[in-house]
């Protein structure tokens, strides 16, 4: 939510955010997370042992901090109150985009993955 309070377009964030966690939760239940045996190589990279790794880390740092990080550099935290240098905020700002980027390939294909299963269920059901 707190996109919404970054940019006008933060609500888009937030709702593919919440898109990506009712198709995980509706058709896998609670083991989504072990559900990713069939995916790309990246995407079992990243979700290896429940983000548990060091590429995991850097995606929900992404995911997580970058919203944070930009909120403490918009209100002026990261330089007047913490004294980074202008090269540790762009720094910052690069590895968190990066990792929140990560997560947007995993969001995207988990989003597409749901679309499959639920059109195959209606092929499915237009065979019989």
């Amino acid at each position: 939510m707190l996109w919404n309070q970054l940019y006008e377009w933060g609500w888009l964030v937030s709702t593919l955010e919440w898109c990506v966690f009712v198709c995980n939760h509706s058709a896998r239940g609670e083991h989504w997370k072990n559900s990713f045996t069939s995916s790309p190589t990246i995407i079992q990279a990243i979700m290896a042992n429940g983000f548990r790794t060091p590429l995991g880390t850097w995606v929900v740092s992404g995911l997580h901090g970058l919203p944070l990080w930009l909120y403490g550099d918009q209100r002026g935290l990261l330089s007047h109150w913490f004294y980074l240098p202008l090269w540790i905020q762009d720094l910052g700002t690069l590895l968190l985009a990066a990792g929140r980027l990560l997560a947007l390939t995993v969001e995207a294909w988990c989003i597409w993955t749901h679309i499959k299963f639920l059109t195959n269920d209606e092929l499915e059901e237009k065979r019989d």
